[in-house]
């Protein structure tokens, strides 16, 4: 909006402000302008009144005011070259309004640096340009790159490296650190519900499980029938738990056979007093039935078996499944290659510029022009007039 004011008349009984304050009461998009200032007495109340309203202290609007010498009466024909040179004349006498201009135009490069900030401000708003193909695929690539390092980090549990992986909020990122708790979780869910049944020696001792229970006893006819062939392993770990399963399972049958006969003498004192060599003695009580000796063989050997398996198949798991099939994929998720194949309608539909963000960022880009073009005029002007800057 234009407020126009004629020095001609007294500045006291017009009433224009009075109309742009009615449309624009913050003055917002008001700019004032000043018109035959060559009418006012030098020295003047008038003079002084104007050149207040100049100074944009008594009416204030953002846009400022301004000062334009036209063409009056008597001069109506003159040409513009001439209207020109006259308001020059008349600027250059060194009056009151010409000192005012000039001691402005500071004020006004200090006004287009302004400007010219906000305009950067905005730019950082709206991002880099992702208009061109060009620019598409140096964004991603870039992205890439971040991406890339991210998940190296996170595979590799160096979380310091990267702000997304500091602190509590980068918990879910932390990916070597959820990896491994779940593993964790999962070798420990195999050994409580890996196995479909559990043999027991008598099943009003076994513990509570989610898995069906069976006595040994009745399971003997079972692998009687079948007599499991031995699996193959070269783990010597196999033979060790083997044993170890034949030597318990020897124990707890001679403590039943003490608790028949338990008088006097408690179990848990004869234990007390008991060696490692009285041990011996004792799993030294054979069993008549070669079938059943075999049998019970098989089936020590069979969970001694399943104990070394059931490791195996968890460290299987987490190395070949985990760690080669799916960790050392994270890294090409997204990567330069990838990218650079991409053609030019998959980078648009990928990252492409939205036609909202384009629009204001041409306007940005005139407004931008515009006042940097207008800064170096004023450079130069201010620099030929010796004008301190």
């Amino acid at each position: 909006m234009l407020a126009v004011l004629s020095a001609k008349n007294d500045f006291n009984l017009q009433r224009v402000t009075t109309f742009t304050r009615a449309v624009d009461p913050e003055g917002n998009r008001t700019l004032g302008l000043i018109t035959k200032p060559d009418t006012l007495d030098p020295g003047s109340a008038s003079e002084l009144s104007y050149l207040e309203l100049a100074q944009n202290k008594d009416v204030t609007f953002r846009l400022g005011w301004h000062v334009l010498c036209n063409r009056s009466f008597h001069n109506m024909d003159t040409t513009d070259k001439e209207r020109d040179k006259a308001e020059n004349e008349f600027f250059n006498q060194g009056n009151i309004l010409d000192d005012h201009i000039r001691n402005q135009f500071p004020e006004v490069q200090r006004e287009i640096n302004i400007q010219l900030n906000d305009c950067q401000e905005e730019f950082e708003k709206l991002g880099p340009s992702l208009r061109s193909p060009a620019e598409q695929r140096a964004y991603l690539i870039e992205a890439s790159r971040q991406v890339t390092d991210i998940v190296e980090a996170a595979i590799e549990g160096n979380y310091q490296q990267h702000a997304l992986l500091r602190g509590e909020t980068g918990a879910p990122w932390r990916l070597r650190a959820r990896i491994q708790n779940s593993l964790a979780m999962f070798a420990k869910t195999m050994g409580a519900h890996g196995q479909a049944q559990k043999i027991v020696d008598s099943v009003s001792e076994a513990e509570s499980a989610d898995v069906k229970i069976i006595e040994r006893d009745g399971y003997l006819e079972e692998v009687r029938d079948v007599m499991l062939r031995h699996a193959i392993t070269y783990n010597h770990y196999l033979t060790e738990t083997f044993q170890a399963k034949q030597s318990e399972r020897q124990k707890q049958r001679l403590i039943r056979a003490l608790r028949e006969f338990e008088g006097d003498v408690t179990v848990s004192e004869v234990l007390a007093c008991m060696s490692d060599g009285d041990w011996d003695e004792f799993a030294e009580v054979t069993e008549p039935d070669m079938d059943t000796v075999a049998c019970l063989s098989a089936m020590d050997w069979m969970e001694a078996y399943y104990k070394v398996a059931l490791k195996q198949f968890v460290d299987n798991f987490s190395c070949l499944v985990i760690e080669n099939c799916l960790v050392t994929k994270f890294k090409g998720l997204f990567t330069i290659k990838m990218i650079n194949a991409m053609s030019d309608e998959t980078l648009e539909s990928v990252v492409g510029e939205k036609h909202e963000i384009a629009a204001q960022r041409a306007i940005l880009e005139d407004k931008q022009r515009v006042l940097e073009a207008g800064l170096k005029e004023l450079k130069n002007f201010l620099n030929d007039s010796g004008i301190s800057n």
